[in-house]
């Protein structure tokens, strides 16, 4: 049985829409058009940027004429004239006339040997007045011990009293008293300058007051000394 040849189909109107060429075609149109954009693009932002930026000068070789200076030697100052010497004229001076030295003669003179008498009123001197009486004596401040005036020699001792509660509590020391010796042997005028406690300071002074001395002479009177005493409390 023979079969009858069948009839090929009508080719459709766009089928080269649907071919492999054209795809391509339109992959690279589309390419060429994304390119075109990014560059416009890139050209519209960095065409401000480009625009801003400043235009550095060109650098250009000025060149300038030079001057001629010209420097001028100072003028050295004239040279002084030497003076010439003057001629000197002798002038001959005339001889001086000789000094005569004149001649003294002695004048003689009258000798007279007979004696002047003078009247002459006479004076009578009164005599000096008579010195005064001399005063009573009066009161002598006393007189420090020390140069010529030496101290006084005691004569009569008293020894101090030891107190009993100094002598328990054991103290010792020195008591020193500033006196004046009267013209009668007698201490006067006790002042304390260093003392000991519990009652020591006033036995000193009890005791030194009945102390006795030799007077202190000057010039042949008794006056009254300034003396500094000393009494010494010790328990051995």
């Amino acid at each position: 049985m023979v079969r009858a040849p069948v009839a090929a189909a009508p080719e459709h109107p766009y089928s080269f829409l649907f071919s492999h060429d054209y795809a391509e075609r339109r992959r690279l149109q589309a390419a060429l058009i994304a390119a075109a954009i990014a560059h416009a693009g890139f050209l519209l932002i960095a065409w401000p940027h480009e625009a801003a930026m400043p235009v550095e000068p060109e650098a250009r070789a000025v060149v300038q004429p030079l001057t001629e200076v010209r420097i001028r030697k100072p003028t050295p100052p004239p040279e002084p004239r030497a003076e010439r010497p003057r001629a000197t004229r002798r002038v001959p001076m005339p001889e001086a006339p000789p000094i005569e030295t004149p001649t003294l003669e002695p004048i003689p003179l009258p000798v007279v040997n007979t004696p002047v008498e003078l009247d002459l009123p006479v004076v009578s001197i009164p005599a000096p007045p008579a010195p005064p009486e001399p005063a009573p004596p009066t009161e002598v401040e006393p007189l420090r011990v020390g140069g010529a005036i030496t101290a006084p020699v005691r004569l009569v001792f008293v020894n101090p009293r030891y107190t009993e509660i100094a002598r328990r509590a054991r103290i010792e020391g020195t008591v020193i008293l500033d006196t004046v010796i009267a013209p009668d042997g007698s201490v006067q005028d006790v002042i304390v300058l260093r003392g000991l406690p519990m009652g020591l300071t006033e036995a000193a002074v009890d005791a030194v007051e009945q102390w006795r001395y030799e007077a202190t002479t000057v010039g042949g009177r008794a006056v009254p000394v300034r003396m500094t005493l000393t009494v010494r409390f010790g328990l051995h």
